[in-house]
């Protein structure tokens, strides 16, 4: 009795941040939450354990260890489970292993690109779709347009009125494309 009322309870309460992470995560609760991404997560790790995908498991592995280590690295501790505060990790997880595989390429070590390739498509599976070019252009020049801005030094500007998604958009190529509008309209 007492453990149904407080389900409840939690179920009403406004912040189900810890109920999503997993600390107190039931069946009734996981099923009303949105799907996010550190959820998608720890059930495919699981599955993977079950049917002993030993590369997906091992890349699933590392990303909520990565998590881990960004909750514990922010002063005061925070909890990470929003897909935008995932997703970056993610992003920055893709771009070293692209940069091995580069390394890999000069080194001629082809069993090596592969396997990293593989995680590649393992980690982008879990990102959301990406905006196109056309979408993220149009909102830029929608930015830049809202903030008068007419030069490079007004990037700053332009992407703090901008309002994308930052799990299907990194903030590097946002920063890049901003900078090339900008230098454009010279």
């Amino acid at each position: 009795m007492f453990l149904q009322t407080s389900l409840s309870q939690l179920k009403n309460a406004s912040s189900l941040k810890i109920i999503t992470r997993g600390f107190l995560a039931s069946p009734c609760l996981a099923n009303e939450a949105p799907a996010t991404i550190l959820l998608k997560l720890k059930s495919d790790m699981k599955q993977a354990m079950r049917e002993k995908q030993r590369s997906k498991l091992n890349v699933i592995k590392a990303i909520i260890s990565d998590i881990g280590y960004a909750e514990k690295s922010t002063q005061p501790f925070s909890v990470i489970t929003e897909d935008d505060q995932v997703a970056p990790i993610i992003y920055r997880a893709i771009k070293k292993r692209s940069e091995s595989i580069e390394q890999y390429r000069q080194g001629g070590r082809d069993d090596l690109v592969a396997s990293e390739k593989e995680e590649v498509e393992i980690l982008q599976s879990y990102l959301p779709t990406p905006y196109t070019e056309e979408e993220l252009l149009l909102q830029i020049d929608n930015a830049i347009k809202a903030t008068s801005s007419t030069t490079v030094k007004d990037l700053g500007k332009v992407l703090k009125a901008l309002t994308l998604d930052p799990s299907r958009a990194p903030k590097s190529l946002v920063a890049q494309l901003v900078k090339g509008r900008l230098s454009a309209q010279k």
